[in-house]
């Protein structure tokens, strides 16, 4: 029985795995090439996309920081107490579920 020629595989496998990354590097336009190339029209849609998705990271990372300062003011305070403690958090942790406006929102 003969044995595989694992070397021989294992350098033809890195040269077509390479030869790919090449020809994908190669042809593949960066995004500056992309947005400058596009329609006028198209870049406004782009824009206005890019200007909405800034618009909703800036709430998100709002509401990251208040719940956040939340667990950092209410629920810290109450991790050291065991049981008690974990009555605590849930308890709090229902009422501020119930007050968040987009527990109120389907998706």
């Amino acid at each position: 029985m003969t044995s595989f020629p694992w070397a021989r595989f294992g350098v033809y496998s890195a040269a077509l795995v390479g030869i790919g990354y090449g020809l994908m590097k190669a042809t593949t336009p960066s995004e500056a090439q992309l947005y400058n190339e596009m329609a006028p029209d198209l870049r406004r849609k782009v824009d206005a996309a890019r200007a909405t998705r800034l618009a909703r990271e800036a709430e998100m990372k709002k509401q990251v920081d208040a719940q956040i300062s939340v667990f950092l003011l209410f629920i810290l305070p109450f991790l050291h107490l065991g049981y008690f403690g974990q009555e605590v958090l849930i308890t709090i942790a229902s009422y501020f579920c119930r007050l968040s406006p987009r527990s109120r929102q389907r998706p």
